[in-house]
């Protein structure tokens, strides 16, 4: 014999209501949980990007090591008051190609024919004609097909694009080069820059009439280590301490540019040029010599500068020669000379970062 169950009822179904009232907690829980995951993501990609550095630092020891010297930040095969031919080829390689052994990307390297610079085949043969050199445009196509080759190591994970190849050109009508024709080439992304010294614009003005910024005691030298073109500097030339002075900074996204955060060219479309506010973006591959030429002047704060220069060099603007620049918040990372890598806050003094620019300033720099 069955028996009842007595004050046992089968319960209704939700009520309108409690449903409401469930999509309102989990709306409110979504909102709470999507910014951390949000900020934990970000922190995540600011640690890849500084491990980057890290690994970069640990190549440069290395390189120190056999050569006794840190890597050039680039090589040319010409002065830049004139050419003589044909001993002045064009011939130009960057550091982030010296470094590549050291990285664990000796095919990469092995590829690259260091005698010939890496422009396509169209510029080799008009160098050769202008100029009576020999190159051969097969071996600079083939240069220019090895530098477009995207390595993760010089990308930082925080930039919106990602890793990027970007055609580029130098015009003939540069004043260093004074050429008939265009340098045209290809360069897979570096978001890392070497750290070569601030401009005197940023200092004094450079006696141009404009402001200078620099504030704190007088440096002996701007450069930093990696600063001159042919020019390798050993760890005995950094008289103000390698924990305190920059090797490799961030400016990433280039060749896009950015003004704050907000992008306002894309690089796929070449070069980006501004009169008004003397800005020209160049370097922002590893393979581009361009990118052993960093020296910043500064920038306003909304990132333009009508007089080419300014107070601000970290994270204003991506622009060349005109400030550090990262896509994490409140900071960039960058590289010391002792291969420790660190993320420095963007509201550290000026001062503060032209003395961790100079290698032999005789202010070193503390408090960051």
């Amino acid at each position: 014999m069955r028996k009842r169950l007595h004050g046992l009822q089968r319960r209704a179904a939700f009520t309108y209501m409690e449903f409401v009232i469930i999509v309102v907690v989990l709306i409110i829980l979504a909102t709470l949980l999507i910014p951390a995951v949000q900020s934990a993501q970000s922190a995540a990609r600011t640690l890849t990007c500084l491990n980057n550095l890290k690994q970069i630092g640990v190549a440069m020891q290395n390189y120190h090591d056999t050569h006794n010297t840190f890597p050039m930040p680039y090589t040319a095969d010409w002065s830049f008051d004139g050419f003589d031919a044909p001993s002045d080829n064009l011939n130009v390689h960057s550091w982030g190609q010296m470094l590549l052994p050291f990285l664990g990307e000796s095919d990469v390297y092995d590829s690259i024919d260091m005698t010939h610079p890496a422009f396509d085949s169209g510029t080799i043969a008009n160098i050769n004609s202008t100029l009576g050199t020999t190159l051969n445009p097969a071996v600079g196509q083939g240069n220019v097909t090895a530098i477009s080759l995207e390595l993760p190591i010089f990308n930082c994970p925080s930039v919106p694009d990602g890793p990027r190849v970007d055609p580029f050109y130098i015009e003939g009508t540069h004043p260093a080069l004074g050429l008939p024709f265009n340098l045209n080439y290809v360069t897979a992304s570096s978001d890392y820059f070497t750290a070569n010294g601030v401009q005197c614009e940023f200092y004094y003005g450079c006696g141009l009439g404009i402001p200078g910024y620099y504030t704190g005691p007088p440096q002996a030298k701007r450069d930093g280590i990696m600063a001159q073109v042919n020019e390798a500097n050993s760890k005995s030339t950094v008289t103000d301490g390698l924990s305190q002075t920059f090797l490799i900074v961030e400016r990433a996204g280039s060749n896009d540019v950015y003004r704050l955060d907000v992008k306002i060219h894309d690089g796929g479309d070449g070069p980006f040029v501004d009169v008004a506010n003397q800005q020209y973006q160049a370097g922002g591959g590893w393979g581009d010599f361009i990118n052993g030429e960093f020296w910043p002047s500064g920038s306003l704060e909304d990132g333009t500068s009508p007089t080419g220069n300014g107070p601000c060099l970290i994270n204003c603007t991506n622009v060349d020669t005109r400030g550090l620049y990262s896509f994490h918040p409140s900071g960039v990372n960058v590289l010391m000379a002792d291969g420790s890598a660190h993320f420095i806050n963007e509201s550290i003094h000026t001062d503060i970062v032209c003395q961790l620019f100079s290698r032999a300033g005789g202010t070193p720099a503390t408090g960051f």
